[in-house]
This record gives structure tokens, sequence and C-alpha cells, in this order.
């Protein structure tokens, strides 16, 4: 229960993420990431584990989507889908979340990752991220005798969390002011099938 280089502890309550570094004074619990407007339905987050990468924290957090099927009260757990998005934050703190969109997307249903995916490990190798997931077959409380698990692992190259793609014709980038925090900038751009200036 307790990451020493933080002093991360349970408080009195038995919520997570106060802080103390004397265990009788504890840091109000702050709120990191929550649903919003923007989320579906019943959407809800099943937690976010965070990493650090360089200068800023990535946050996955696990979004818990709710099945059509109406099983009344039980809607809130029972048959929906699990998978996770991304977020990021500069101070590992708070955290904005970005597209509202699976970072590694379920597969379809005769897929093992078909039910839920859940990432809880990323570890650095060379030039990538390892993604180390769990995935399923079953859908959320709703194993049957035929659902099947299994730890599978994805690659990312290091510079490639987000990207733009034109689907044909012409495309404009445009963004709002930027703040660089180096005297270059440099950008990653593959044109197989026409020209960029």
């Amino acid at each position: 229960y307790i990451k020493v280089d933080d002093y991360f502890v349970y408080n009195d309550s038995g919520e997570y993420g106060s802080e103390t570094k004397d265990f009788v004074n504890y840091t109000p619990l702050k709120l990191a990431v929550q649903v919003d407007s923007l989320d579906q339905r019943e959407e809800e987050i099943y937690g976010m584990p965070s990493f650090n990468f360089g200068d800023v924290f990535i946050g996955l957090p696990h979004i818990f989507h709710t099945t059509s099927v109406d099983y009344g009260l039980a809607n809130k757990y029972k048959g929906g889908h699990m998978d996770f998005q991304l977020a990021y934050s500069y101070d590992g703190e708070i955290f904005q979340r970005s597209l509202r969109e699976p970072f590694i997307k379920r597969g379809t249903p005769s897929d093992c990752s078909y039910g839920m995916i859940s990432c809880y490990s990323v570890t650095p190798v060379d030039d990538y991220y390892i993604f180390t997931c769990n995935v399923t077959t079953a859908q959320h409380a709703f194993k049957t005798p035929y659902s099947t698990s299994m730890i599978k692992s994805y690659k990312l190259e290091k510079d490639r969390f987000i990207g733009l793609e034109a689907i044909g014709g012409e495309a404009v980038i445009k963004t709002r002011g930027l703040i660089f925090n180096s005297d270059e900038l440099k950008i990653n751009l593959q044109v197989p099938y026409g020209y960029a200036v």
C-alpha cells in the first residue's frame, strides 16, 4: 500500500491518493480524471494506470461501455465491453483526456480481445514501448464455459502516440498557438503519394 518514493498511502477512509511524510497528516484527495458529457451514456472509468514519458505523463483510462441488452439494474456491470483511451498530464496529478477512442481497439467477435482489453504495464525497449495487456473474449461479469483470456503485448514506436492521416485529397494542419521548449520544430512526415509544403 505504500509507494516509498512518494509516500502514497491509503487514508482513513480507505481511498487511495493522499500523500504524507509523517503518516499523521495527509493531503486532500485530488480529482485526476473523470467521465464527462463527451462520454456515452453510463460509461465509467475503471481506473487509470499512468506512466512517465520524458517530460509528460501518459494515462490509460480504462473505459467500461455498458451493453445494449437490457439487464435492468445489472446494466451497470453485466455484459459490457472494456477498453482504454489516452490521457496526458504535465505534473502527474491532473490529467487531460484526449480523443474518446480506444488507444488499442478490441477485436472482432472471433478475436480473443473482443470482450475486454486492459493494459497495466508499459515497458520501454530500445525505440519502442511494449504495452502488456490482458485480453478476454468474455464481456464484463458475463463469462461462459467458452470464454478465453490471455496476456498479449503490443509494440509502439516511441514517437507515435498521436498522428494525423489525410484520406484522399489535400489536407491542412492548423493548430492553436504553441509554445516550443526547444529551438527546432521536428515533424515526422510520410507522404508516399503526394507532397508536403
